[in-house]
Formats: C-alpha cells, structure tokens, sequence
C-alpha cells in the first residue's frame, strides 16, 4: 500500500499553522513541516499539533523548505507528497480530490488549479498568475492553468528523477518545466482557495517574478 505525507512549507505561520495541521490530520496522518527560519515560535506550534518539524536557522526560501522535506519523506518511505500552504489558504478538505485523481491517472504532477475561483484572488495576483501560466503554456506547448498553485502531489518517481536548483518560489515553476521535458503525466485538479483567512504573502512581486523569468529562461 502506498504511503502518503501532507509536506507543509511553514515561514512565520504561528496564526495559522495550528489549525491547517489539524485539518489536514483529517485525511492524512502523517504531517511534516519544514520551519524556514521562523522567529515567531511556527516550530513549537506545529510539533505541539502533531507534525514532525524539520528547521532550518535561517530562512532558506520556500524551494528550499520542500526539497528539505522532500528528502526527508524520500527517506522515511513514503510515496505520495502533498503540498499545502502554511498560511491557510490552502483548504486540506481537497486533500481526498488528489488522491482520488493520483488513484485515477496516476500522475507524477498534480496541480490544485484555481482556474474556476480566480475571481476571488486579488487582482495583483489574478494577473500575475494568468501571465506566467500562458507564458508557460506557449513555451511548453502544454495547456498549464495555474502555474503559481503551490497545492500539490508529487510523486515518488518524480521526485527521484528530478533535481531541483530554485530555492525560491520559482521552484513550483521549475517542477512543471522538468515534468514536461522530461515526460512525466501532468495534470490539473479544480481547488478552491481562501484568500482572506491566510496571512499576507511573503512573495516579493517583482523580485520574485525577476527570479521566475530567469529559471524560466534557464530552462527552456
């Protein structure tokens, strides 16, 4: 039977963290956090939850959060590798959709796409979202909805084929580029998300989307 892990990249999530571990334990037992140099006391909480708690001293960055728990999932056996936001927009109640979908394909890279929600993003974000899916769309020659959804599974062949350079954001970019070039099954899956019950992003609007265009240029 295969193993499945909720993976969660935690910054600064004191708020909110308790309560996305617990909802998730709902439908999976098994939760790890990556605590990225957090100084609000997001490690304590989340291993008083129920998480195992990785930490990094100091903030490394979202890509380097999951390929520290990638890793270390790797290592401990498991399979399947769900990723959720710390900030509670992510709702765990979709966790059954992915692997109802994995059951169902069997793709390497499942994506939580916002597509039918969008008019409930802020329009920063609404814009910045549909520019790097269509810019990745035409470049790849693949239909890719939501390039910035960090509500994922990954699979365990994917995740030993591939090595990732971002240690950023673009890291997410960066996996939907490889799965293509490399031929692993994509596929996207409808989420919805709540975007007034998380914090505040700790994306950097044009540093981070500086950083996307150069990984993107890098790779294809």
């Amino acid at each position: 039977m295969l193993k499945s892990v909720v993976l969660i990249p935690a910054f600064n999530s004191a708020p909110t963290i308790g309560k996305v571990i617990s909802e998730a334990r709902n439908y999976l037992p098994d939760i790890i956090v990556v605590d990225d140099g957090s100084t609000d006391g997001t490690a304590e909480i989340a291993n008083s939850a129920g998480a195992t708690v990785l930490c990094h001293e100091v903030n490394m960055g979202k890509g380097a959060a999951l390929v520290t728990g990638f890793g270390y999932a790797l290592n401990a056996g498991f399979d399947i590798f769900i990723t959720i936001d710390s900030d509670g927009q992510h709702q765990p109640k979709f966790i059954p959709a992915f692997l109802q979908a994995y059951n169902a394909s069997g793709a390497d890279l499942l994506i939580g796409s916002r597509i039918d929600n969008k008019g409930l993003m802020p329009l920063d974000r609404r814009f910045s979202n549909w520019m790097t899916s269509h810019i990745l769309s035409i470049l790849l020659k693949k239909g890719i909805e939501d390039s910035q959804s960090g509500y994922r599974l990954y699979s365990r062949r994917f995740l030993q084929a591939v090595e990732f350079e971002s240690l950023r954001f673009e890291m997410e970019t960066e996996a939907i580029i490889k799965a293509v070039q490399l031929g692993f099954a994509l596929q996207f899956i409808p989420i919805t998300a709540d975007y007034f019950a998380g914090l505040p992003t700790h994306m950097n609007r044009l540093v981070d989307t500086l950083r996307w265009c150069r990984k993107v240029l890098e790779l294809i």
